[in-house]
């Protein structure tokens, strides 16, 4: 946690120095430089917090919170500012200090603010052995494992694809019938519930009850009805009955990165693939440049980042089954989940800046991209119940 803020905190200073050493060798000017620095860092770091006020605002139809029309005024106030400072031959001395104060502050409260999301993470989620007590109770099992020695373990592949509707919700809502792939899956000897539904309507409560095999209903008990963050069933997920079963049968565990901080936990798994290693991996610097001036090419270079994850899952599946070892592979694929980012054959797609990456207002882009996850997972099965690919 703390070498994220450190990191951030360097990176933002750094910043600051070389855009000051800049200006100063062109300006010759310490107080001018300070100055434009200054209002350069200010319109750069509040951009996102003013977009995130005027989203979804409509002025007689026209909608504002866009960044091609905030751009505008944004960009207006640093040539006047900058060409206003450059040429006035005032000392600035107080104008400097007041930026200056703001610009220090601004990198304090969005310092301050993520820090104490990492604070309240960390008490709500990693130190409290509570909730694992409470859900340490593990149904009885045994009876299927001890039946088979090692050797006769089979191999285990549990494929989530995330926001994926059931059939009936399909046909009434996107009007779209899904029996093709259905009945693909019914041929290949896979079961198919007609009336499936999720148990809960987020991805950490319904995960945290599947991977702990028993309903979650019981954390009101314990953290209370007023929480409104997920934390307690990320510690679940990360701690679930299901990873320690494998495990104690000898199981060689598997699995893949997805950008989930709730699903991503690689010392619990022997393999762990498709995983990246870029500055946006750190929390909190993702955090600040999303809330920056380039906040909408940050969302893109994570559209294709998510992009090149889905593919790498595809890639290294079929692989899996070469491990001798018997083997329980988690593959949680974020799709058709919000951001659409493929069509339905594949081409990429960017989707339109929105909170939370995406809107589930554009229901044809969610059909292309549940065509996309079918294709991908028809090909995907094929080879991995194929006996003759080795």
């Amino acid at each position: 946690m703390f070498e994220e803020i450190f990191l951030s905190l360097f990176l933002v200073l750094s910043l600051t120095i070389g855009i000051w050493f800049s200006l100063f060798y062109i300006l010759k000017n310490a107080r001018k430089s300070a100055f434009i620095t200054s209002l350069l860092l200010v319109l750069f770091f509040s951009y996102g917090h003013v977009y995130n006020l005027i989203d979804n605002v409509t002025i007689a139809g026209l909608d504002i919170g866009r960044s091609r029309y905030l751009l505008i005024p944004f960009f207006a106030s640093l040539v006047v500012g900058v060409y206003y400072f450059i040429r006035t031959n005032r000392k600035l001395n107080n104008a400097t200090t007041i930026t200056n104060f703001i610009t220090v502050s601004l990198i304090i409260v969005a310092s301050a603010n993520i820090g104490m999301f990492y604070i309240a993470d960390n008490e709500n989620f990693y130190d409290d052995e509570t909730i694992i007590n409470y859900f340490s109770i593990m149904p009885d099992t045994e009876s299927t494992f001890t039946k088979l020695v090692k050797s006769d373990l089979p191999d285990v592949y549990y494929i989530i694809l995330d926001g994926y509707a059931g059939t009936n919700s399909l046909k009434e809502f996107s009007n779209f019938d899904n029996q093709e792939f259905i009945t693909f899956l019914n041929e290949q000897g896979f079961y198919v519930h007609s009336q499936s539904y999720s148990n809960y309507p987020t991805t950490p409560t319904s995960m945290a009850a599947t991977l702990n095999m028993q309903y979650v209903n019981k954390l009101a008990d314990i953290v209370g009805t007023d929480l409104d963050n997920m934390h307690p069933t990320f510690k679940l997920i990360q701690e679930n009955l299901v990873i320690k079963k494998f495990k104690s049968k000898g199981y060689t565990l598997v699995s893949f990165n997805t950008d989930l901080v709730h699903l991503d936990e690689p010392k619990k798994f022997d393999f762990y693939y498709c995983e990246s290693n870029t500055l946006l991996d750190n929390k909190m610097v993702n955090n600040v440049l999303h809330l920056s001036i380039i906040g909408y090419f940050i969302e893109d270079i994570e559209y294709q980042e998510n992009r090149d994850e889905i593919l790498c899952m595809f890639s290294e599946l079929p692989e899996i089954k070469n491990i001798d070892e018997p083997t329980f592979v988690y593959a949680h694929f974020n799709m058709p989940h919000t951001p659409y980012i493929f069509s339905a054959n594949g081409e990429q797609v960017n989707p339109s800046r929105e909170s939370n990456l995406g809107s589930y207002a554009n229901v044809n882009d969610y059909i292309n991209y549940l065509k996309f996850a079918n294709r991908e997972t028809q090909k995907l099965v094929e080879k991995l119940l194929d006996t003759n690919d080795p």
